[in-house]
């Protein structure tokens, strides 16, 4: 793509981009924000993300709030959760050794009664008729000591049909008369005469205790052995003794699995006491009042004489009431556990209440929801008993209540205290946004206010300056005219000496007062060209203070930047008497600076910036260091090249940076050194104090002094203000009061390797362009003498125009001229006309398809008033006042 290169001497007031005629038609007829006055442009947009961005932002705090609480609150339930179970463990664990050591302790209590009568009655011939004396006592001795005061041990001896008369009359003269002289009623021999052993029937254990008499010791449950084993000692008391439990099934059977047990084992030499013992299964036991007692068992302990190992002659029993064992496990202050008592084929299920137990019924009744805590031992390990006997596991569950117990309302307090912390601080946040809302609308109230004030500055300035501006352009090619003029009439019309020396001296002198006339327009044009300054250092300032300065990156020939921007100021030094020297000997081969020709290489040495500001930068220095040296001063621009390349031509420096372009193109350069621009005077100096506070804004010292009341106090502030924004710096340097000061400018160059010639727009290449190609122009402006000098301007550069006093008429003329076929080649509107400003009337000329160029022209200059008339369809903005080069320059960049 061919870049044109822009002009180093454009005025910031005349930059301008090119918006395709094209494009611009297209975005118009596409626009949204058609009639939206410029100040607001953008504003709803801006104002409904900052309300979405909180709506969002609520959002968010109410979900981290409800996330965190819930997080809060599922983290302490479980911890609460953890502390029960542990708590539940620890309970469950001593409740389970409890209950293991109690069942081991009754284990060992049987055998030891077992061992007891074995010794007393070490010989087998003596059995059955063996009754130990103080069996009582000695039992309930044990049970206090060994197992539990409400266990009962009890000995049953064997006893066959062929022994029953014998063991009946030993039974009743010596254990009865001798245990219990007065035999009770209860025992049911009252039911028939005589003495013997006494037997339940098919009844069982029942309410009515009906009894007979048991005479050959065949059971009703078809044992396989014809045996009696009636109580002869029992801890209980007499009321049981002479009972036949062989006759109760569940009793019965499980002596017979010990009976077979000592069978197959008679060959042994030494018979184990654990060997043949058995646990009997569960079964649920009734009062003499028929209710309940639960789930009971027994030891059945074979009795083996000390000197016939091998000879079963007795059991000795052992109650196991399960509810009893129960009791001691826990403390009264535990609730809501679950104890399931199993066997192979029993189950029963029990609930702990204030640490006592409570019979649920037979099956597993506990909370499935909490199997996953079960706790469990087996009470009895197989050594203990024989295959035969019932494996019993108990298992501990937790229900709701035992966890109710170690819940609290931490956690619900936490999670609200989370929730309301965080809704307190997004409060606190609303109220902190709600004040610095207020103070940030204050402060914009205060930016806006100040901005509209320098728009209008702008404009109701801007606008009587373009008439002087423009009518001091018209005097003075009128005044250079004439003065040519003269000059070609003195050299063709001279006749003789004579005459020529009669009319030197009015000549000359009419010729002398036409050159000064048009000095005298310079320096009016210079001193208003210096106001116009001041309104770009407001415009920048207002841009720099709100950090919306916008650069318009192109590549700088910045060497032929500065000789150009100091030329400028060549007739003021001299008017000032001043010596003025720019020093670029290490750059330039031509000691005639100001039109310098650059060593090889040198002008390809460039700087990616905004030519506008950077010549802007330039020129503040300078007419800085003017108003500040006294006449017969000195004022020096030395300019060096940092870093240069080496001799061999590669650069000291390779790092390579992408720029894009104000074009939308993308270069990319290598770094090669830096640019110092050093300004120099032999003006008024300044303290240390003065340079510490030189480039904030509004700084001036000794205004009225030293500077006759002229400046803004802008300018180095913007100025440094747009070297930081190029990458650069500026600095200042002062001896002291009345010993000069020196600025020093550095900006960082880029190598670009080719060099295109460099343009000028100096008068006779702006009247060059202009006379290339005449343009048919429509000027709209409402006011008259800016309007009529504008077409003098352009009719006197060879174009023709047609005027309009507001965009009502210039819309129409556009209609009429498109109806006729001819086209305006160029629109020039201005920006404020009654009864149809310039943006509106460009829109409206867009949508009757007219492609000419529509180029605004307007004293408001900020950025929304530039791009709200670029939206309605122009292809630029020019500032006023207004300038031919300015318009030339734009026609040459954009039209080809």
């Amino acid at each position: 793509m061919n870049i044109l290169r822009r002009k180093a001497d454009m005025e910031d007031s005349g930059r301008t981009s090119l918006v395709s005629t094209k494009d611009t038609i297209a975005n118009i007829n596409n626009s949204s924000v058609l009639g939206k006055d410029a100040s607001d442009y953008g504003s709803d947009g801006s104002s409904r993300r900052i309300l979405l961005s909180r709506i969002i932002f609520v959002v968010f705090v109410a979900t981290s709030a409800g996330v965190l609480g819930y997080i809060s609150h599922r983290l302490l339930t479980k911890s609460e959760e953890r502390l029960a179970q542990g708590q539940f463990e620890a309970i469950a664990e001593r409740a389970l050794d409890v209950a293991l050591a109690t069942t081991l302790r009754k284990r060992f209590s049987a055998i030891s009664i077992a061992t007891t009568m074995a010794y007393d009655f070490p010989d087998a011939d003596i059995w059955p008729n063996a009754i130990l004396p103080g069996f009582e006592a000695v039992g309930k001795s044990l049970m206090t000591t060994a197992a539990s005061s409400r266990t009962h041990f009890g000995i049953c001896n064997l006893v066959n049909a062929d022994q029953l008369a014998e063991f009946e009359d030993y039974f009743y003269s010596t254990a009865v008369g001798t245990i219990n002289p007065h035999h009770p009623n209860t025992t049911g021999m009252r039911d028939f005469d005589g003495d013997g052993v006494l037997d339940y029937g098919i009844h069982g254990f029942n309410a009515t205790f009906q009894v007979y008499r048991e005479t050959d010791g065949k059971s009703h449950w078809k044992s396989h052995y014809d045996i009696m084993c009636p109580y002869t000692m029992h801890t209980a008391g007499p009321d049981i003794l002479g009972f036949n439990i062989h006759s109760f099934e569940r009793l019965g059977r499980a002596m017979d699995e010990v009976i077979s047990c000592v069978n197959d084992r008679s060959e042994a030499t030494e018979l184990n006491l654990n060997d043949c013992a058995i646990m009997t299964d569960m079964f649920e036991t009734f009062g003499r009042d028929g209710g309940s007692l639960g789930p009971n068992a027994f030891i059945m302990q074979p009795v083996y004489p000390a000197n016939d190992p091998n000879t079963l002659v007795a059991f000795g029993t052992l109650s196991v009431r399960w509810e009893w064992i129960l009791e001691d496990l826990f403390t009264t202050d535990v609730n809501g556990v679950d104890l399931v008592l199993k066997t192979g084929t029993e189950v029963y299920t029990y609930r702990i209440t204030a640490g006592a137990p409570s019979l649920l019924g037979a099956g597993d009744f506990h909370d499935p929801e909490f199997s996953e805590y079960a706790v469990s031992v087996d009470l009895y390990s197989p050594d203990l008993f024989s295959r035969a006997s019932a494996p019993y596991t108990l298992t501990v569950y937790p229900e709701h209540d035992f966890f109710e117990t170690y819940t609290t309302g931490n956690p619900l307090v936490a999670t609200l205290v989370v929730v309301f912390s965080i809704l307190f601080t997004a409060l606190l946040f609303f109220a902190y946004d709600y004040f610095v809302r207020q103070a940030f609308h204050a402060k914009q109230a205060v930016l806006e206010a100040k901005r509209m004030y320098v728009r209008y500055v702008s404009h109701e300035v801007r606008t009587p300056m373009n008439t002087v501006c423009m009518g001091l352009a018209l005097l003075r090619d009128e005044i250079s005219e004439t003065f040519q003029a003269l000059k070609s009439a003195k050299q063709t019309t001279a006749e003789d000496r004579n005459t020529a020396v009669r009319t030197e001296n009015p000549e000359e002198t009419d010729e002398n007062r036409l050159e000064e006339l048009i000095n005298l327009t310079d320096e009016i044009t210079h001193n208003a060209n210096g106001a116009v300054d001041v309104l770009n250092d407001l415009l920048n300032y207002d841009k720099i203070e709100r950090g919306k300065l916008s650069l318009e990156l192109d590549i700088v020939r910045i060497w032929r930047l500065i000789a150009h921007t100091a030329n400028e100021f060549q007739v003021h030094a001299a008017a000032q008497k001043i010596r003025f020297l720019l020093d670029m000997d290490e750059i330039a081969t031509d000691p005639e600076k100001f039109n310098a020709v650059f060593a090889e290489g040198v002008d390809n040495a460039v700087v990616v910036g905004d030519p506008v500001k950077l010549a802007q930068c330039v020129r503040n220095l300078v007419s800085n260091a003017l108003k500040f040296t006294p006449e017969e001063g000195n004022l020096t621009i030395r300019a060096k090249w940092l870093n240069k390349p080496s001799p061999d031509g590669s650069p000291l420096h390779q790092k390579t940076k992408t720029f894009e372009l104000y074009k939308k193109e993308s270069v990319t350069l290598p770094s090669t050194g830096m640019l110092e621009l050093s300004v120099s005077d032999s003006g008024a100096g300044m303290t240390e104090a003065q340079l510490a506070d030189l480039f904030q804004e509004g700084v001036q010292f000794n205004v009225n002094k030293l500077q006759c009341g002229q400046g803004s106090g802008l300018g180095l502030f913007i100025t440094k203000g747009i070297v930081q924004r190029h990458g650069g710096s500026l600095t200042v340097n002062s001896e002291g009061l009345g010993k000069g000061t020196t600025f020093t400018l550095t900006l960082p160059l880029y190598l670009e390797e080719q060099c295109e010639p460099a343009t000028s727009t100096d008068v006779s290449s702006v009247k060059e362009s202009l006379e290339e190609r005449d343009h048919h122009i429509l000027v709209a402006d409402d006011a008259a003498v800016n309007r009529k000098l504008l077409m003098r301007l352009l009719t006197r550069a060879g174009h023709s125009c047609v005027g309009a006093e507001d965009g009502r008429e210039a819309l129409d003329q556009v209609e009429s001229a498109m109806k006729s076929g001819v086209y305006y080649d160029t629109i020039l509107l201005d920006y404020e006309m009654p009864n149809m400003n310039g943006p509106t009337a460009a829109e409206k000329m867009r949508k009757l398809g007219c492609d000419s160029m529509i180029i605004g022209l307007t004293g408001n200059l900020m950025r929304e008033d530039i791009e709200f008339f670029k939206s309605k369809g122009a292809n630029g903005v020019l500032a006023k006042p207004f300038k031919m080069k300015d318009l030339v320059a734009f026609w040459n960049e954009h039209m080809g």
